[in-house]
């Protein structure tokens, strides 16, 4: 048992190039994104996450509020986990993997439909999901809507 739990996180987001003008509603162009955290190993499922992007709003003349984007994360499996799962395995001779990490890849595009319709489809790829090895990688689609009134 442990006494409290902390974690901490230093995020990135930036535009890197502008279209035109700040004074563009859509404000397209390319940007960037970042995110770097981490937990104590001894309470905490995983210990690090990095994420990090790309993203080109109006990449597609005509369509100055469509998004599209690539993003990848890692979360690394805590050592004391494993070294748990090591246990489970060796002492009590219960066949179990030992988690390691998972990353994800994932692509988006975001479509402003009308002004109060946004569809997003969006493809990610699962490595060792759950953070483990033992499980096969997983192709995840998905279709996000919005509807704003």
């Amino acid at each position: 048992m442990h006494d409290g739990n902390y974690g901490l996180y230093a995020m990135f987001d930036q535009m890197l190039f502008l279209e035109n003008s700040k004074e563009d509603p859509a404000q397209q162009g390319l940007g960037i994104f970042a995110k770097i955290a981490g937990a104590p190993e001894n309470r905490n499922l995983f210990s690090t996450e990095i994420d990090g992007g790309i993203i080109y709003k109006g990449a597609i003349p005509g369509r100055d509020y469509d998004v599209v984007g690539f993003a990848t994360s890692y979360l690394k499996i805590s050592d004391d986990v494993a070294r748990f799962q090591r246990d489970i395995r060796d002492i009590a001779m219960i066949p179990i993997s030992i988690s390691d990490y998972e990353t994800v890849y994932e692509w988006t595009y975001r479509a402003q439909i009308t002004p109060w319709l946004v569809i997003q489809p969006d493809v990610q790829w699962v490595i060792h999901p759950g953070g483990s090895a033992a499980k096969e990688d997983a192709m995840v689609f998905i279709l996000q809507t919005t509807l704003r009134f």
